[in-house]
């Protein structure tokens, strides 16, 4: 993505398919901001660590395509990082070992909500709307597809930030991913 000021080494997970609306996403992985990690100098952008994406697939000309819309990104600046807008770990505490667990329910009925662990410790559970906006409607829409990525990411890139020597390099293991079908408690219909 050089070209159009983007750089990214990202991994699609379930296995590089869409899931349909309607299903439970469980994410957790160990993460350590790599102690080479450098970040672009003068860039004023987080870095994408991850994205949660909402696909609308539709045919044209005979050609299967999809559309794509960012719901939820995962962000890691220099000050910390953050996961759907909650503080997962400080800059301080960058070249230590965090443990990220999410849990993110995907019925259209429901405006988007999440539950993050750090640490085995619930740091949130609600309704807070993070980055979501499809098409000008803040939750999941009827007939369309998640998809999940994974990695680094980062958009905006002028020709000087392109030819930055800045490393950069993260650390990610014991990645575990599942999709279930899951009943949602009443408990997430109640405004947080």
């Amino acid at each position: 993505d050089i070209e159009t000021g983007r750089r990214r080494f990202e991994i699609e997970a379930v296995n590089g398919r869409r899931f349909t609306v309607g299903k439970t996403l469980v994410v957790s992985y160990d993460f350590r901001v790599d102690p080479e990690h450098e970040f672009i100098d003068g860039h004023p952008y987080p870095i994408a660590m991850g994205q949660v994406l909402q696909a609308k697939e539709y045919q044209k000309d005979g050609k299967q395509y999809a559309s794509y819309h960012p719901l939820f990104i995962f962000e890691l600046s220099p000050s910390g990082y953050n996961i759907f807008g909650v503080p997962i770990q400080k800059a301080a505490d960058f070249r230590n070992w965090v443990n990220v667990k999410f849990e993110l329910p995907t019925a259209v009925s429901l405006l988007p909500r999440v539950k993050v662990w750090v640490d085995g410790e619930l740091r949130y559970e609600g309704n807070r709307l993070f980055h979501v906006n499809t098409s000008g409607q803040g939750g999941y829409l009827k007939d369309t597809k998640i998809s999940f990525k994974f990695g680094l990411y980062q958009h905006h890139l002028s020709p000087k930030h392109l030819e930055s020597p800045a490393v950069q390099s993260i650390n990610i293991r014991n990645f575990k991913q599942e999709v279930i079908d899951k009943d949602i408690p009443d408990a997430w219909f109640a405004p947080t």
